[in-house]
Order: C-alpha cells, then sequence, then structure tokens
C-alpha cells in the first residue's frame, strides 16, 4: 500500500473487526527499493481516534519490523506529520493474545494480516 505525497502529513490504517488485545505488531518494508520512505513514520494503537499507545517512531531503514507494543484497540496506525514524501508497505501483522488457561498457556495469535506486494 503507499499514500500520496502530502504537505499536512499522512497516515496508513489497519482497522480490525473489533477491539482486540494487542502485543505486538509485524511491518514489512517495501523490497527492491526506497526502503528509506518509512523512517520517520510512527506507530500507533488507538480505540477509535483515541491513542491508547504511542509505539515509537521507526529510526532506521530495513525490510522487517518487530514492534513490542501493547495495547486495547482497534486501529493501528502508521502516521507522519508535515511535509511527506509517498509512503509505501509491503505488509502488516497485528498479534493479540490468546486466551490463557491453566492448561494452555498464552500465545500470540494473528489479529490481522494485510499482504499488499507492489
Amino acid at each position: 500500500a503507499h499514500t500520496n505525497p502530502s504537505d499536512s502529513g499522512i497516515w496508513l490504517r489497519v482497522q480490525l473487526q473489533s477491539t482486540a488485545n494487542i502485543r505486538f505488531i509485524e511491518i514489512y518494508n517495501r523490497e527492491g527499493g526506497w526502503w528509506d520512505r518509512i523512517v520517520g513514520l510512527s506507530v500507533f494503537i488507538k480505540q477509535d481516534e483515541d491513542v491508547v499507545e504511542d509505539c515509537g517512531e521507526i529510526e532506521e531503514e530495513r525490510l522487517v519490523y518487530e514492534i513490542a507494543c501493547s495495547g486495547k484497540g482497534n486501529i493501528v496506525e502508521l502516521s507522519k506529520e508535515g511535509n511527506t514524501v509517498l509512503q509505501n508497505i509491503a505488509e502488516i501483522e497485528v498479534f493479540g493474545e490468546s486466551k490463557c488457561t491453566p492448561f494452555f498457556p498464552c500465545f500470540f495469535l494473528p489479529i490481522f494480516r494485510s499482504l499488499i506486494r507492489l
């Protein structure tokens, strides 16, 4: 997926079907160049329009980002304020906590997976 260039900021959003206990997010950068475009994007967990957790800013270019960030929300947002060039990513995966019982240990399950190949 990609955005259009903007002078007032950009965002990419994943809208989950329902509120979830998010535990970590994987972001796959576009292959084949332009890896630097993702640098400076901030990652947030939101409940509707309210920020639940500021997961930090992407500070370096690479292919895969594993972001450990916990919060209860229904949106994962990547955004950048101000003058921006075209932003693009290949895939986002959102993982949440399974239901834990004495017989089944807790583990992370995919809540959302978006495979986008450009």
